[in-house]
């Protein structure tokens, strides 16, 4: 019996043979008969991906240090150039519900950059001109947007009106929208609200805020309802603000709790009925008030994430494939949430340690070349297989992204498209293990402590234009551009 690491390595080598060659009818030998077909029919175009796919998300704490958003942290600016020129930050989280509007300086806090942790749902943050100030030149430096969450938690409206109207001024056309509370849905079990309280109370709540903030700012950009599961509240929310917002949002997690034995990498890669039912209900909700949805808030695992899954290679492949199905389903994009180093955190870093890519930054990246650009209609044939493929179509250029989720077994893809192409290059998404915290590479390279990343594209050949094969190795993944 062959050990998984004497697997492993034989999927390596079989990846490799296939890197310089491809499966065609005229060639059967260059690698093992397909046991995956991928069909791509330009004919049937779907969504156009959003340019604002890719989005992070931070806790609102976060703004108590005001040097961390900030024209001046080059380092963060580089890492979030490197993801997108057009992503979305989100700031907002548990301890939005515990944040202070307090214009005027205050000393700095120890804390550089906190996690989602039950630990900080209760420490009250003073968020000043300053910090907005800051935000705001590090929005400039980046081309990032703004999605901002105001306290309904514990704030008032007289405070929320005149925090939002220095946002608006500070940042201008950078904000996309305002949030208003952060999982209201959940205000009945974590203290916030009486046991009763119910989706009239919260929009009714809602309300108030909402006729202040857009009194007080000119009718600044809203967006809701924010809410972390109950699908129902964003029908409901739909039905009463579509004409109060811009968009509408909402939270998913993949796994949790982190102390579940159930909540693991394996798990994490299988297919989830749970997404298909949230996606489902949201695009019913975008049908019947013509909004856009974003998942604002979203990772592998509530609660901060678990260590040796959401801060692995199974994250990077989950996070992938989780972009670009969301953006199948005519989604705008996702703001992962992180902070610190916590263990689902995209970018990694702490007082001395400077930053670092996780794993999911990886996935996260190869997901963005699809965005703005047309997705294509893709037909799977791998009959009880966990794979998956996407495929687009931009300034004349095929993407075609392959997913082997199957942690045990090498597959083997062959591609067809409409192209005359008899070549294309290829970046492969690997690590070693699905468990892997080090070592991933995109298209061979590790993204550098300075965010430095030097991609290197393997040339693919076919004698059959249009027919591409390539072996992926369990759990890994490949992006075709033809």
């Amino acid at each position: 019996m062959i050990t998984r690491k004497q697997f492993l390595t034989a999927a390596a080598a079989t990846y490799a043979a296939a890197a310089t060659g491809s499966w065609s009818r005229a060639d059967e030998t260059a690698v093992s008969p397909p046991d995956v077909t991928v069909t791509v029919d330009p004919q049937h175009k779907g969504h156009t991906v959003s340019e604002a796919l890719t989005g992070l998300s931070y806790e609102t704490s976060q703004l108590a240090n005001p040097e961390f958003f900030s024209p001046n942290n080059r380092d963060l600016i580089s890492y979030f150039r490197l993801l997108s020129n057009n992503g979305v930050l989100r700031l907002g989280g548990n301890s939005v519900e515990f944040s202070d509007w307090t214009p005027e300086s205050v000393p700095v806090p120890e804390i550089a950059s906190p996690s989602q942790t039950s630990s900080h749902k209760h420490r009250r943050t003073a968020v000043t001109q300053q910090a907005v100030d800051n935000l705001a030149g590090f929005l400039s430096e980046t081309g990032w947007s703004l999605i901002y969450g105001l306290n309904l938690g514990t704030g008032t409206t007289d405070d929320a009106a005149d925090q939002a109207k220095y946002v608006v001024t500070a940042v201008g056309k950078k904000l996309s929208a305002f949030q208003i509370g952060n999982e209201p849905d959940l205000y009945s079990r974590n203290g916030l609200r009486a046991s009763y309280w119910s989706f009239e109370d919260y929009f009714g709540e809602w309300t108030s805020f909402a006729d202040a903030i857009q009194r007080e700012t000119l009718g600044a950009p809203l967006a809701g309802p924010d809410i972390a599961s109950r699908q129902d509240w964003i029908t409901q929310f739909a039905d009463a603000a579509s004409d109060r917002v811009v968009m509408l949002t909402g939270h998913y997690y993949a796994e949790g709790p982190p102390s579940s034995p159930r909540t693991t990498c394996d798990a994490l890669l299988q297919p989830s009925p749970k997404l298909d039912r949230f996606i489902a209900e949201e695009s019913n909700a975008m049908r019947s008030s013509g909004l856009p949805y974003r998942m604002a808030e979203s990772n592998s695992c509530f609660n901060g994430g678990k260590a040796g899954v959401s801060d692995t290679f199974a994250s990077a492949l989950w996070g992938a494939n989780y972009m670009l199905q969301l953006a199948e389903a005519g989604q705008t994009g996702v703001d992962f949430h992180g902070g610190g180093s916590g263990n689902y955190t995209p970018i990694a870093n702490s007082l001395s340690g400077g930053y670092m890519a996780r794993p999911l930054f990886y996935g996260i990246l190869l997901a963005q070349q699809f965005a703005g650009a047309d997705l294509l209609k893709t037909t799977v044939r791998a009959p009880g297989l966990n794979v998956t493929a996407y495929a687009s179509r931009s300034n004349r250029e095929q993407l075609v992204a392959l997913f082997n989720r199957d942690a045990l077994a090498a597959h083997t893809f062959r591609v067809n498209t409409d192209t005359q192409q008899t070549n294309a290059k290829l970046w492969s998404l690997n690590a070693m293990e699905i468990d892997s915290q080090i070592g991933v590479t995109l298209a061979g390279s590790e993204i550098s402590r300075d965010a430095s990343w030097s991609p290197i594209a393997t040339q693919i050949d076919t004698d059959a234009p249009g027919q591409f094969g390539v072996t992926l190795p369990a759990g890994s993944a490949a992006l075709l551009f033809i």
